[in-house]
């Protein structure tokens, strides 16, 4: 009889100190969103993954989530600003045209993030499972302008970005720029 009044205790302080920790966690989520000044998005075509980064207004990078599975083996790598006015199809735009200025010329079409392909879309495009793009969309609605950045292969895994062969000469900066701008988001295993 003693054993089971204590095991009920015991089940009811677990079920109480995970119901304490579940409120902490979700305070600290809806805190970070709070404090958040810029978002950014990582994306990593060999990896298939995307991380979505937070910084805050004393610079301090925060890792909200990673997406696994995400389709861009296609998307062009670079820099880019993500208009957020069209949703649910985001577009990709870059923020200082690197590639017009280097080409003199618009280098690819627009890059939508979506949830599959459609008529106005195009294989450059970024795909997302249903569930993740509307998760991804709750974190951005709110009028954050998220810095992407789209990479050949995560260099914190690998120690350097893979050669990419046969790519302009102008490509060699792009790359320095976006190791620079990697750098910044501390390693996550």
């Amino acid at each position: 009889m003693t054993i089971s009044k204590v095991s009920i205790l015991i089940l009811v302080l677990s079920f109480f100190s995970c119901q304490n920790n579940y409120k902490e966690n979700n305070f600290e989520s809806s805190e970070l969103l709070e404090d958040t000044k810029l978002l950014q998005l990582l994306f990593f075509k060999k990896e298939q993954k995307v991380e979505l980064w937070s910084t805050n207004s004393v610079n301090k990078f925060t890792l909200i989530k990673s997406y696994l599975n995400v389709r861009c083996n296609k998307t062009p790598i670079g820099i880019f600003h993500l208009n957020i006015e069209n949703t649910p199809l985001l577009v990709l735009k870059t923020p200082y045209d690197f590639f017009g200025k280097k080409s003199k010329k618009k280098q690819f079409e627009d890059i939508y993030i979506v949830n599959k392909l459609r008529k106005n879309t195009n294989q450059q495009s970024i795909i997302f499972s249903e569930n993740d793009l509307i998760e991804l969309l709750s974190f951005i609605k709110n009028n954050r302008k998220p810095e992407v950045f789209v990479f050949p292969n995560d260099l914190r895994q690998d120690g350097s970005f893979e050669a990419c062969f046969g790519c302009p000469h102008r490509m060699a900066e792009l790359y320095s720029s976006l190791e620079l701008h990697l750098r910044q988001f501390a390693k996550k295993n």
